[in-house]
């Protein structure tokens, strides 16, 4: 049902070439995973994954420093609202924008810079070229009973032109 059901933030791409559809259960309520959500970014509580392969992105694509995901929650980084930036690297490159909102529920992410940092910046930068992307990363918390919540992550990207496609498809796959 997951996978096929509409999700908040779908509507952020519409008509996605590519959709990925993830959920867990965890023992907690959405009130306690929350604040683990809001506080996602570069340079601040990060990513919580330590797949080296996202390490090896990080440090060999953005030159980002080394990290390690918070342990904790951070007060200061409670405080995210529509329209706010979440950066996925240095400054200059990846970053997203909060598309909506819905404490303790939905966290939904747009960004159009992710997809286009697959091609050189000269390439990137040519607007003769026509190169977009439109990338959304949505989390919904569906609490489904008292202390048991259900973490739905789904992605949905579109790019183009078509050469463009071509070209980078093998690295999304």
């Amino acid at each position: 049902d997951e996978v096929y059901r509409a999700l908040p933030g779908d509507h952020l791409v519409p008509h996605p070439m590519l959709e990925t559809t993830h959920a867990i259960t965890i023992d907690a309520p959405a009130a306690a995973i929350w604040p683990w959500l809001v506080q996602m970014g570069y340079d601040r509580g990060w990513w919580y994954t330590d797949a080296r392969w996202y390490h090896l992105l990080e440090t060999a694509l953005w030159k980002a420093k080394p990290h390690t995901s918070a342990e904790r929650i951070i007060p200061e980084l409670q405080g995210l609202s529509v329209g706010d930036t979440v950066p996925d690297g240095p400054p200059g490159t990846a970053f997203f924008k909060v598309a909506k909102l819905e404490p303790q529920r939905v966290l939904a992410l747009y960004s159009t810079t992710h997809l286009l940092f697959m091609a050189p910046a000269t390439v990137r930068n040519n607007p003769r070229l026509g190169l977009y992307g439109d990338f959304s990363w949505v989390f919904v918390l569906d609490e489904k009973e008292e202390g048991v919540t259900r973490l739905i992550v789904r992605t949905r990207a579109s790019y183009g032109p078509r050469l463009f496609r071509m070209l980078t498809i093998p690295l999304l796959y």
